[in-house]
């Protein structure tokens, strides 16, 4: 497909606003703005090109071009799924996170002596989601039903008659 050359964003900006509005450029006092300058970045020679890893569809779909993701149906619809993706999986880089919570199944060390719980891999974002809503809504609920009580003996419980 031949490659266009499009305007950058800050020239439609401006062409937009000029043709919507009253502009002092291109009125004979003041000659047009000078053409967008485009930056031309070159590689020394020591620094390789970045490898092509996937590729978007028209659909606006993230398709990975490895060939161990060889599956059609491998496709991200945000580019920062497609890169976490790509990081875990081929980038060779293997980060685990576990619960901190001492005896959660999902910690290092879980309780009924298992040598290692199920991790999140690397999903901080699903561990942190984790922590939330498992042991975050856990306290809260000891901590309302503490305050339900105000401190005192459940009445259900064995103790000295009221009178």
């Amino acid at each position: 497909m031949p490659q266009t050359d499009l305007p950058h964003p800050s020239s439609l900006a401006h062409t937009n606003a000029t043709n919507n509005s009253p502009s002092r450029f291109g009125s004979p006092s003041h000659p047009s703005p000078p053409p967008p300058r485009r930056r031309h970045i070159s590689l020394s020679s020591s620094a390789a090109p970045d490898p092509i890893i996937g590729q978007v569809t028209l659909a606006g779909k993230f398709k990975c071009l490895s060939p161990s993701c060889s599956s059609d149906q491998l496709t991200f619809s945000r580019q920062a799924d497609f890169k976490r993706h790509y990081e875990n999986v081929h980038a060779g880089r293997v980060v685990e996170h576990f619960c901190p919570e001492e005896g959660c199944s999902r910690s290092r060390r879980p309780a009924g002596g298992k040598s290692k719980g199920r991790s999140f891999k690397g999903r901080m974002d699903k561990m942190k989601e984790h922590l939330r809503t498992v042991h975050e809504k856990g306290e809260k609920e000891r901590k309302r039903s503490r305050g339900k009580m105000g401190g005192r003996v459940n009445e259900d419980e064995e103790g000295p008659p009221h009178t």
